[in-house]
C-alpha cells in the first residue's frame, strides 16, 4: 500500500512510465551498462508493484513485474553482484509462483522462469541446481503442471478444490525458507496425498472399484501363494509336465474358490482334493485286469469333479480341450505295462493326499510387492468377475479390443502443438546432460503411469481423455475415470494395460512434462529467431526474456 502511495500517477501513466523504464533499462543492459540499467529496473518494479496492490484482477501486472525482477537478475549478475542475482530471481519466481497458483494457464510461464532461474545458477558455479528430473522443485512444477491437465474446469468440484491446494501451497513455499529444498519435498508429498485421496474418493463415490479391485487383488496374492506351495510340494513327485501345471496352477484355483464359497471342510472341496489325488493315479500304470476294471469304475466320477471344477473358475475352453487332449493319450498308455507295487501305490496315493490336504493360506498371508503379482497366462485365469461387478467398475476385456484393427488417428504431433521430445531438445549448455525423457507412449508407459495424470485412451473406435485415478497395492489393477461431471469408470489388469501401451491405444496426454516441452520449445524459437542451431549460448538474457 506504501509503494502505491508512492505513485503520485493515474495506473494508466503509472503502466506507461514503468514499461519505459524496462525497455530502457534493456537497452543499457545489452549496451554493458548493468548498473544504470538496474537503477531503472528498479524504478520500474516499484511501479509494477504499486499496481499489482491497486488492480488485484489484472494478471498483466505480475506477470511483467516477475520479468522485470528476472531482468534486474541479469544486471545484478553482469555488475558482479551473485548475491543480488539469487535474490532478485527468486523474487521473479515468487511472482510467477503466485500468478500460476491464480492462473493455470501462467504455468508455461512459470515453467520458462524456472529454467530460467536454473541457467543464473549454473552461471553463478551451482551446475548441478535444477539439472535432474528428479529435484524437488522441479518434480513439484513438473506434477503441479501435469495433475491441473486432468481438470476441465477450476471454477467448481475437484478442480476448485485442486486450485485451492495449490494457492496454499504457494503461499506456503513463498512465505517460507525458499531454498531449503526439504519445503519443496514436503509440498510435492500434500500434494501427491491430496491427489490420491480426491481420485480415491471419486473412484468409490461413483462404482467402489478400488475396494472392490483391492480385495481380488489379495484373492490372487493369495492364489498365487497357494499355487507356489502346491509346486513346491508336488516337485518330488514324478508325473508328466501338463499334470503338474494343471494341479497347481489351474486346480489350485479350483480349490481357493470351493474354499471361499463353501468352507475348508465343505463337501465340494473334499471331492476336488479326491480328485487332484485320482488324477494323478489314474495315468499310473495298469497292466492287471482289476487294475484296469478299478480305473473306470473311477473314471466317469473323476471326469465330473474335473469338470465341476474347471467350470467354477472358469477356465477357457480352449485351454480345457488342451488339457483332456493330453489326458486321454496318458489314460490309454497307462494301460500298458506292468502296475505298481500296492506299497508303492499306496505311499504316493497317501503323499497325494497329504500335499493336497496343505491349508489354504490366510488373507494376512498376501504378500504384495512387484515380485508377487500373478502371472495371469493361458493357464491361470484372471480374477473372477460377476457380471454386476464388471459392469460397475467398468471392466474392460480384452476380447472386447479389436486388436487386428488398426488405431487411426497419430496423436503424436497433436500434444500441445509440438512432437515428441528427446534429451537432445533439452539439453542446454553449461548444465550436465539430461536424464532420458520418461516414455509417453509404447509398452515401457505401463511401468510410468502416475495417479491423478491424464492419458488417451483408444477403445469404442474413438479416443477419449482419461484420468488415472487407481492403482491397487500390488499394481495388478488399474482404474482410469472419463468425463467431468459424470464420471465412468474403466478398469483394467496390467496385462490389459501393457497390451493397450503396446499397441499405442494408450498414451501419455501430454508428449514430455513442463519443464522440458518449454525447454524444446524455447530451443526451436531460439534457433529459428537467430540460426544458432541446437546452441543456446550467445544469446542475451534479455532476448530469451
Amino acid at each position: 500500500q506504501g509503494a502505491a502511495r508512492k505513485v503520485a500517477c493515474t495506473p494508466e501513466r503509472a503502466a506507461y512510465v514503468a514499461e519505459a523504464e524496462l525497455r530502457l533499462g534493456a537497452l543499457e543492459l545489452d549496451a554493458n551498462q548493468p548498473l544504470a540499467a538496474r537503477r531503472r529496473f528498479r524504478e520500474a518494479i516499484g511501479r509494477y508493484e504499486a499496481l499489482c496492490v491497486t488492480e488485484k484482477d489484472e494478471p498483466h501486472w505480475r506477470a511483467v513485474l516477475s520479468d522485470a525482477w528476472a531482468l534486474a537478475a541479469e544486471a545484478d549478475y553482469a555488475r558482479g553482484a551473485a548475491d543480488g542475482a539469487r535474490d532478485a530471481m527468486d523474487k521473479s519466481l515468487q511472482v510467477r509462483l503466485r500468478l500460476a497458483a491464480n492462473d493455470p494457464r501462467e504455468s508455461w510461464a512459470l515453467a520458462g522462469t524456472w529454467r530460467v532461474r536454473a541457467a543464473l545458477r549454473a552461471a553463478l558455479g551451482d551446475s548441478t541446481f535444477f539439472s535432474s528430473r528428479r529435484h524437488p522443485v522441479r518434480r513439484l512444477v513438473n506434477r503441479m503442471a501435469s495433475l491441473a491437465v486432468a481438470f476441465e474446469d477450476f471454477s467448481e468440484g475437484p478442480g476448485q478444490h485442486f486450485l485451492s491446494l495449490v494457492r496454499e501451497l504457494v503461499d506456503e513455499i513463498v512465505s517460507g525458507d525458499f531454498d531449503q529444498m526439504a519445503l519443496y519435498e514436503q509440498t510435492l508429498d500434500k500434494l501427491e496425498s491430496f491427489v490420491a485421496d480426491q481420485a480415491q474418493r471419486d473412484v468409490e463415490a461413483h462404482s467402489k472399484a478400488s475396494t472392490l479391485l483391492d480385495q481380488k487383488e489379495t484373492d490372487l496374492l493369495l492364489q498365487q501363494h497357494f499355487m507356489q506351495q502346491l509346486d513346491a510340494a508336488l516337485a518330488p513327485v514324478a508325473m508328466e509336465d501338463f499334470l503338474r501345471q494343471f494341479l497347481t496352477q489351474v486346480w489350485s484355483q479350483a480349490l481357493m474358490k470351493a474354499t471361499a464359497l463353501h468352507g475348508a471342510d465343505g463337501d465340494l472341496v473334499k471331492r476336488l482334493r479326491l480328485a487332484g489325488r485320482d488324477l494323478v493315479m489314474s495315468v499310473q500304470p495298469k497292466g492287471s485286469p482289476t487294475d484296469r476294471k478299478a480305473f473306470l469304475v473311477r473314471l466317469p466320477q473323476l471326469m465330473k469333479d474335473l469338470n465341476e471344477g474347471i467350470a467354477l473358475i472358469g477356465w477357457p475352453d480352449a485351454a480345457k480341450k488342451d488339457f483332456f487332449d493330453k489326458l486321454m493319450p496318458a489314460h490309454a498308455q497307462s494301460l500298458k505295462g506292468a502296475s505298481l507295487r500296492t506299497l508303492d501305490f499306496n505311499l504316493l496315493s497317501k503323499q497325494l493326499d497329504a500335499i493336497l490336504a496343505t491349508p489354504l493360506p490366510r488373507p494376512e498371508e498376501a504378500v504384495r510387492g512387484t515380485s508377487a503379482i500373478p502371472v495371469l497366462d493361458d493357464v491361470v485365469s484372471g480374477p473372477g468377475f460377476t457380471p454386476e461387478e464388471a459392469a460397475r467398475i467398468g471392466l474392460v476385456e480384452e476380447s472386447a479390443i479389436d486388436w487386428n484393427g488398426q488405431v487411426d488417428i497419430d496423436l503424436g504431433a497433436e500434444q500441445d502443438g509440438d512432437g515428441e521430445v528427446s534429451a537432445l531438445d533439452i539439453n542446454i549448455d553449461g548444465l550436465p546432460p539430461p536424464e532420458p525423457v520418461e516414455p509417453t507412449r509404447g509398452a515401457t508407459l505401463a511401468d510410468h503411469v502416475q495417479i491423478g495424470f491424464s492419458y488417451r485412451m483408444h477403445f469404442e473406435d474413438q479416443w477419449h481423455k482419461v484420468r488415472l485415478s487407481h492403482i491397487s497395492p500390488g499394481r495388478t489393477f488399474f482404474v482410469f475415470t472419463r468425463g467431468a461431471k459424470h464420471q465412468h469408470a474403466i478398469s483394467m489388469t496390467a496385462r490389459m494395460l501393457f497390451r493397450l501401451c503396446e499397441t499405442g491405444r494408450l498414451r501419455a496426454f501430454e508428449n514430455a512434462y513442463l519443464i522440458e516441452r518449454a525447454t524444446a520449445r524455447a530451443r526451436k524459437q531460439l534457433a529459428a529467431m537467430g540460426g544458432a542451431g541446437h546452441s543456446t549460448s550467445g544469446v542475451p538474457l534479455t532476448t530469451r526474456l
